[in-house]
């Protein structure tokens, strides 16, 4: 009988071991600002499910350790730090145990995160983390008290040391994103283990593996279609992040092309038609646009959640590619009724609360600045 109870206890979760396909539901959260967050429930050791922040720029699952009981998890005692672009650092210890995305489970127990502590980075001493009392912080909520998550899932192709990606532990290794529309008050879907039927006019891009895991960037170009400036580079698709930003070695800190000016984003690759999804500047949510120094020489695109709102976007471990596949409902920058207009605050506004030291100022729109991708 125990045995019997056991199992039944176990079947609401499948072990993936196969490639059974699994639908989890996307939530999307309105920040007060007006900011867009979107969510998956996640379960530790079989404890109650919890609603963690969905990031495809980090990796592994990191959670504050008061959201779970301790005999659900092995704590190793061995530290773990991670940091994140708005300026907040996380602090803890490595924890293991199966998790659970929805309905589906590793086929293992993986390493995860347990955070202790939240706190900023020397670039941003004012992040959220310092400006609210322990209990009110929340990650991804930009600093406001009571909002954002006690954990983050972090989906990237990279290979973390101290968190991995549990998807990387479930079936055949390739998930399916769909957010929902912005401000639809719908729900999006994270397809695990898709079929042949969800990506059957997918457009695919192969990676290249840089000894931690699949880089995880696309070859892409903004473009401003009133005065023709193109930039162009790797591109990340990330949906922590609100809007764009282009890290450009010794650049200014600044807007980049003025709000209202027409643009682009394109993907393309070698003997491919380019994919392209056009804009209004700081119209839309996902449509804020900033120029940021970057810290190395190479210069690249956070695209943010744009390529989320025109494409599914297929991540295959397994095989080393990203596909994009459009969607009938993706935003027209010449509607209000499929791409909603800002109601809180500009989309600029939104995204410089998650890009230190930014200025609100236009970039001169002189000379064409031109990004060229790594080799």
């Amino acid at each position: 009988m125990k045995i019997l109870i056991a199992l039944l206890l176990l079947l609401p979760h499948l072990a993936m071991a196969d490639a059974t396909r699994v639908v989890v539901p996307i939530s999307e959260v309105i920040l007060p600002n007006g900011d867009l967050r979107y969510s998956v429930p996640v379960s530790v050791g079989g404890a109650a499910p919890f609603p963690a922040l969905l990031d495809t720029g980090s990796t592994g699952l990191r959670v504050f350790r008061a959201m779970l009981p301790a005999q659900n998890y092995q704590d190793t005692h061995l530290p773990s730090v991670s940091s994140f672009s708005a300026g907040d650092r996380l602090t803890g210890t490595i924890g293991t145990a199966p998790l659970s995305i929805g309905n589906a489970s590793t086929d293992a127990p993986v390493r995860f995160e347990l955070v202790d502590q939240a706190a900023c980075m020397d670039f941003r001493p004012r992040c959220g983390a310092a400006t609210l009392a322990a209990r009110d912080y929340g990650i991804g909520g930009d600093g406001i008290a009571g909002q954002g998550f006690q954990a983050i899932l972090g989906i990237s192709l990279q290979t973390g040391s101290d968190s991995e990606n549990p998807l990387m532990h479930m079936g055949a290794k390739r998930w399916l994103i769909e957010l929902p529309e912005p401000n639809s008050h719908q729900t999006g879907a994270l397809i695990i283990n898709p079929d042949d039927n969800d990506v059957h006019n997918a457009q695919s891009f192969a990676l290249v593996h840089n000894g931690s895991g699949w880089q995880d960037t696309l070859p892409g170009c903004l473009n401003n279609l009133s005065t023709t400036q193109q930039v162009c580079g790797p591109t990340i698709l990330d949906t922590g992040s609100p809007g764009m930003i282009v890290y450009i070695p010794n650049a200014v800190n600044t807007t980049l092309w003025n709000p209202g000016e027409n643009a682009s984003l394109s993907f393309s690759a070698a003997n491919q038609t380019s994919l392209t999804m056009p804009f209004k500047v700081d119209e839309n949510p996902g449509t804020g646009l900033l120029q940021q120094a970057a810290d190395t020489q190479q210069s690249y695109i956070l695209s943010g959640f744009l390529p989320f709102f025109y494409n599914d976007v297929l991540y295959d471990a397994k095989a080393g590619q990203i596909a994009l596949q459009p969607r009938p409902d993706a935003p027209n920058p010449a509607t209000s009724t499929t791409a909603p207009q800002m109601s809180v605050n500009s989309a600029i506004e939104v995204i410089q609360m998650n890009a230190p030291d930014a200025i609100p100022q236009a970039a001169p729109n002189g000379m064409p600045v031109v990004i060229t991708p790594s080799q």
